[in-house]
């Protein structure tokens, strides 16, 4: 297993360029950042890297991240902790959206100014979206026409990716020297997980700490109400009051204030989008740990699987997605692969 350091531009360093890994650590995320870690021979180069990628024994390419700095450890072994490749989004932006029918061509708008702000020919990136070209926007959640700043990744992609079952990948396309990113779709696939066989009792059942959101706009003494977000038992959101499942009500209300009558329409959709966030980050909050143990449904898991949670036999929980996947390769090669069912663990968060 080897690590090859590359600068900005590509150019793999000189000389210690590639090292022998001795253990890598892989945590990729659906709706979140992920973890890289590896421990290998000691790096010696005086150098500051921009990414790290990591390859297999055949120098297949596995997992590439940005390096930040190798430091050495008191066994004379270089440790690194790479960022994902996705944290290039935590990055703000000056905005000012116009009107959509399609969740793609909202977010190609958000990547144009993205490029063109923040990246001004540092790196070239290429976005692919054909997996959701089908997905329509809610009306009521496209962002105001006014100029704002926004944080690409915060205040936009993490909100939407859950909202609309999404998730997002990244890839080193090194001989084109460009990041790629894939958006696609959860759910494609479901794959029963029967709990009791893997002897799991204690499965982290879940009771939503806020199950309806909603935004209200008060301009002199008028209440102008935005969209209702309920969540519902089984992780999905509705608006539809008369589908509500989940019991106590546990609200929170999103007030903006104005005594300008012209700023109601542009306050009522930032109230909107705020309930938006609210409500997704309590959306498969469970925390369901187990590994793979070579059984083939599950080692080929990936992001775009649910699974049906059985737990006990004939007794179906609900269907999950796949929230983290886990995987560690030690000095002989031998990998442990676990996967972690819900998105409980994604605040886990690494920044460039």
């Amino acid at each position: 297993m080897i690590a090859v350091f590359y600068d900005k531009n590509f150019t793999a360093l000189q000389n210690n360029a590639s090292l022998n890994v001795g253990k890598y650590e892989i945590v990729k995320r659906a709706v979140d950042f992920d973890d890289f870690s590896l421990t290998s021979e000691a790096f010696v180069e005086n150098v500051n890297p921009c990414f790290v990628v990591m390859k297999n024994d055949l120098g297949k390419y596995v997992y590439a991240g940005f390096a930040g700095v190798p430091t050495l450890n008191d066994e004379n072994q270089t440790e690194l902790q790479a960022s994902d490749l996705k944290t290039l989004f935590n990055n703000e932006i000056l905005m000012q959206f116009g009107t959509y029918t399609y969740l793609d061509d909202m977010l190609e708008a958000l990547f144009t100014a993205f490029n063109t702000q923040v990246l001004q020919g540092s790196f070239a990136i290429e976005v692919d979206m054909t997996d959701i070209s089908d997905i329509e926007l809610d009306a009521d959640l496209i962002p105001t026409t006014e100029l704002k700043v926004y944080n690409v990744w915060d205040d936009i992609l993490v909100n939407y990716l859950k909202y609309y079952d999404c998730y997002m990948v990244s890839e080193l396309d090194i001989p084109n020297q460009k990041i790629k990113y894939k958006i696609k779709k959860t759910g494609r696939y479901n794959v029963p997980l029967h709990l009791y066989d893997f002897g799991i009792y204690n499965y982290g059942k879940w009771v939503a700490s806020l199950n309806e959101t909603q935004g209200v706009v008060a301009n002199n003494g008028t209440l102008t109400y935005g969209k209702i977000f309920i969540l519902l038992a089984d992780g999905s959101i509705t608006s539809t009051v008369a589908n509500r499942n989940l019991y106590p009500i546990k609200k929170n209300w999103i007030l903006k204030e104005t005594e300008d009558s012209s700023q109601v329409t542009s306050l009522l959709n930032e109230a909107n989008i705020e309930a938006l966030e609210r409500i997704v980050e309590n959306r498969y909050n469970e925390s369901i740990e187990f590994n793979t143990n070579n059984i083939e449904r599950y080692e080929t898991a990936d992001f775009d699987t649910n699974f049906d949670v059985y737990v006990k036999r004939g007794e179906l929980y609900k269907t999950i997605p796949l929230g983290e996947i886990h995987i560690t390769v030690d000095k002989n090669g031998t990998e442990e692969k676990k996967l972690v069912v819900g998105y409980k663990n994604n605040d886990i968060i690494n920044y460039i």
